[in-house]
């Protein structure tokens, strides 16, 4: 029997996830949150995430600070938002290097800055897509390896995701993406 790959049982969570959280029909009442410009919730919010990264086959895990720039979004009439994601990744992931010029695990921290633009299809659910870059500090730096060229030390960032709202103030949120694919859990403030 095969085996499926982390990122195979990630996808297949996510997919079961959003068919089992579909919410009932909305009745129509003011609470319905359903493409409307309401943008009473899209307040500036820390995510706490962990899980797999792409680059060197290791694992991540962060915090990103979710800024609000354009608050009732780009869309008219339309219930989303934009917000610029700032954040601080650690790994621990495979990377050529070392004495012996060979493949080893090292500590790594990246430093991502993205465009993270949502849209809130309805009161307890949402979607995301993210583009932007991240610095990154390979583990060369912290072993002090002196010449680590052979990995970049820069990557574009790319992600789609999903949020849950559990609550008022929190929320669980997965990406699935590049560096890493990852879940975790939102704070609104």
């Amino acid at each position: 029997m095969r085996r499926l790959s982390p990122r195979a049982a990630l996808l297949a969570a996510l997919a079961l996830f959003t068919t089992l959280a579909r919410p009932a029909p909305a009745a129509a009442d003011a609470g319905a949150k359903i493409w409307n410009q309401d943008a009473s919730d899209h307040d500036f919010h820390i995510d706490f995430h962990a899980g797999f990264a792409v680059f060197g086959r290791g694992v991540a895990a962060g915090v990103r600070f979710n800024i609000p720039l354009v608050k009732k979004g780009f869309l008219r009439g339309h219930n989303d938002a934009f917000y610029l994601s700032l954040g601080v990744d650690s790994y621990w992931v495979r990377y050529w290097g070392g004495p012996d010029r060979r493949y080893e695990y090292g500590f790594g921290v990246g430093f991502p800055v993205v465009a993270h633009w949502e849209f809130y299809l309805w009161e307890k659910l949402s979607f995301f897509g993210e583009v932007g870059g991240n610095v990154f500090l390979h583990p060369g730096v912290f072993r002090d390896e002196g010449d680590f060229v052979d990995e970049p030390g820069a990557w574009v960032v790319g992600a789609a995701g999903v949020r849950w709202r559990f609550s008022d103030r929190g929320s669980f949120v997965a990406r699935l993406g590049t560096p890493y694919t990852s879940i975790g859990i939102s704070l609104m403030f």
